[in-house]
């Protein structure tokens, strides 16, 4: 007796089941790894902005026109 044949929608199913896992791992990946590294990224970014920010300050005091 023959078996009978699967659904189409079976193979689907589990194409999206897969699908479904490898977005769960990539979010994982992003949340652990890229992220951190973002934030690290972007805090010494800001570091190095504020210490140029203070060095023309210090420039512009030492370079100060003379009052009126």
């Amino acid at each position: 007796m023959a078996e009978p044949s699967k659904p189409e929608s079976e193979p689907l199913e589990e194409l999206g089941r897969k699908v479904g896992r490898e977005l769960g791992e990539i979010v994982s990946y992003i949340d652990k790894d890229v992220v951190p590294m973002v934030r690290q990224h972007s805090s010494q970014g800001l570091r190095t902005a504020a210490e140029k920010l203070l060095q023309l300050a210090e420039y512009m005091d030492k370079n100060k026109p003379p009052s009126s």
